[in-house]
């Protein structure tokens, strides 16, 4: 369900600054898979408030997309040339793998 909200969520953020895209949207679950598995993030997520968090996970966006940008550049480029987008997009990311850790 939460995976669903946010999803929603980030179409909306995209159809709001002119951008469309469809499935590649299931991008945003391989980023928050490849977080979760990165001890490194697990351990700063643990360590800092969700704002705190959010604010570290920013530095790190641009890694946990290039684990998975093959197949998936077209979103890529929307939300790593887009700051407003890439902040936007990092608050959702850092609050879905707080959610999901802290579950």
């Amino acid at each position: 369900m939460l995976v669903l909200l946010f999803h929603k969520s980030l179409i909306l953020i995209v159809k709001r600054s002119n951008y469309q895209f469809d499935s590649e949207t299931f991008f945003f679950d391989q980023i928050i898979q490849e977080g979760l598995n990165d001890p490194f993030i697990v351990q700063a997520m643990e360590a800092n408030t969700l704002d705190s968090f959010t604010e570290f996970l920013v530095t790190r966006l641009l890694d946990l997309f290039m684990t998975c940008v093959s197949g998936n550049e077209k979103i890529y480029n929307i939300f790593i040339m887009n700051e407003g987008i890439k902040s936007k997009v990092a608050g959702r990311l850092a609050r879905q793998m707080y959610e999901q850790e802290s579950g």
